[in-house]
């Protein structure tokens, strides 16, 4: 009986942290020397967010939502721009035109995209440019914790008090990912880099609601790190 309590106490607790533990969700890729996005705090700051959109999975509920990749981006700069102002009201952010949007793919310019990025770059009154690429929607694969389970009569392995140890299965996650840069608008100069993430786990089929729900914790990453630097997050 010892035994028995020994097991369901470490499953439980495995159970547990796998859970509650964190994870990081936010993947610094470049920091240019000496800056720190504090620096973004009382500055005026203009962000644009790629027109494409790569959906590897989600595709019924994507569709649903989004009338084509350029209702997608909007959607996401425009509740950047909210989350922003809400939540770090020191940062003063504001939208911009999607003709400039769509071309703002600043490592991959043609010639005339490159003329209006370089437009942009003159006439604006913004401090920094934050650019949201790469948006992927896609899918993961979560091991649930496995359990005690009541063992059927007859089953082999059973501990003493008929009690076997049950396969967790897995279960599907929707995953939002894109591309954070920061640039300085009279540099010229890319000053940081990240990769930002969202989950959310599909309960009862409801697809469109995972997709929602995986947005919106992406967003709250991206406050969470802009406001302290953040990057491990509760699953």
């Amino acid at each position: 009986m010892k035994r028995l309590n020994l097991k369901l106490l470490l499953s439980g607790l495995c159970g547990f942290f796998l859970i509650n533990c964190s994870q990081r969700f936010i993947n610094v890729n470049y920091s240019g020397n000496g800056f720190s996005v504090n620096e973004l705090k009382s500055s005026k700051v203009a962000l644009v967010a790629s027109e494409k959109v790569t959906v590897l999975e989600f595709r019924k509920a994507y569709d649903k939502k989004f009338q084509d990749s350029d209702s997608c981006r909007k959607f996401i700069s425009g509740k950047i721009v909210e989350s922003i102002n809400k939540g770090i009201p020191e940062i003063n952010v504001s939208g911009v035109d999607a003709e400039y949007s769509n071309v703002f793919d600043i490592d991959n310019l043609n010639a005339e995209a490159l003329a209006k990025v370089d437009g942009f770059f003159k006439s604006t009154d913004s401090k920094y440019v934050i650019n949201i690429k790469n948006i992927i929607v896609s899918n993961a694969f979560i091991a649930n914790p496995a359990t005690m389970m009541a063992a059927p009569p007859g089953t082999n392995g059973a501990v003493s008090g008929g009690m076997v140890m049950g396969t967790g299965g897995t279960t599907e996650s929707c995953v939002i990912s894109y591309d954070v840069e920061i640039w300085d608008s009279k540099t010229r100069e890319k000053k940081l880099s990240f990769n930002n993430r969202g989950e959310s786990k599909v309960s009862f089929f409801a697809y469109g609601k995972a997709l929602n729900n995986a947005f919106e914790n992406s967003f709250q990453h991206l406050i969470g790190y802009l406001k302290t630097q953040q990057v491990d997050f509760k699953k």
